[in-house]
């Protein structure tokens, strides 16, 4: 529908769920451990992109952290707030890239490995500690 389509469009390409539906911020904040070493004569140099799919089969780029230089344990100071609707299935996936050059396109950089969850699954365990008090 054309409410749906300038949503998308307002959000980046994202197809967002309807504005009736119940809906709250998340914020996700990404690190790693013990990551591959791709480079040679240095360490990797990690950057994490995360994806979102929502109603239909296609994979959309929601945003990219930071590059950090020479780094398997990197903690990312890019935080990425994501609307959570309480009644949809939002399924997220992280890349990590081993940033080897000035591109944009991340298909000629080393691919470090990816997780696939649900923004329900990494949101709802910090959510019932914060009010488990």
């Amino acid at each position: 529908d054309s409410a749906g389509r300038t949503a998308a469009m307002a959000s980046g390409g994202v197809p967002l769920p309807t504005a009736t539906q119940c809906a709250t911020k998340v914020e996700l904040s990404i690190s790693c451990e013990n990551l591959m070493d791709m480079d040679v004569f240095s360490k990797s140099d990690p950057l994490c992109a995360l994806y979102i799919n929502t109603s239909d089969s296609q994979w959309y780029e929601f945003g990219r952290t930071e590059m950090i230089l020479n780094c398997l344990n990197p903690k990312f100071a890019k935080r990425f707030v994501i609307d959570y609707y309480f009644e949809t299935v939002q399924r997220l996936k992280f890349c990590v890239y081993d940033i080897d050059n000035d591109t944009y396109d991340l298909s000629d950089d080393d691919f470090l490995g990816e997780l696939e969850c649900t923004l329900g699954q990494v949101s709802f365990p910090f959510i019932r500690l914060l009010f488990k008090h």
